[in-house]
């Protein structure tokens, strides 16, 4: 949602005043009202795209909830925290605890202070900057890890059990 407000919108209005104005067009099309200007295309397009940025907000809240549940009945744990990130290779540092991770595997990036969750797969691993295709950790020990999506600095890192 902050992405579509300040990208699309040029931080012109909010979630909220975005959602009114869309309940406002449907009410007037349901309700008989007299519309006699139409919207253009590039309006009817950033509707779409704050449907969609709606739509993926519930999405990262559904997901957020259910791994928050699964940590609790034992079927996930937290394994690490992303500390350094690098924007263009999509890769970063993580400190990790307690796991074994192999490239395709999938984790969940996890920020608790806003309820966001999205799943990553690892597309590579490094120990000491060397490439692996596994690694079994048992101590905490920094990671370098290459995700297919994009991340950033403090997310905390989930896997499934």
């Amino acid at each position: 949602m902050k992405n579509f407000i300040e990208e699309i919108k040029g931080g012109q209005n909010t979630p909220e005043g975005e959602l009114n104005e869309l309940i406002g067009y449907r009410n007037d099309a349901a309700h008989g009202a007299l519309i006699d200007d139409f919207l253009g295309f590039n309006a009817l397009l950033e509707l779409c795209d704050f449907v969609e940025s709606i739509c993926q907000a519930l999405a990262d809240l559904i997901t957020y909830k259910v791994i928050k549940q699964k940590e609790i009945i034992g079927e996930a744990k937290k394994i690490g925290k992303i500390t350094e990130w690098f924007q263009k290779p999509q890769a970063g540092v993580a400190k990790i605890t307690d796991i074994s991770l192999s490239i395709n595997s999938n984790l969940f990036l996890v920020n608790e202070n806003i309820a966001y969750c999205q799943s990553a797969m690892i597309q590579s691993i490094k120990i000491e900057d060397e490439s692996v295709n596994e690694a079994k950790v048992t101590d905490e020990m920094e990671i370098g890890l290459k995700f297919d999506v994009d991340a950033k600095l403090g997310l905390d890192l989930y896997m499934l059990l």
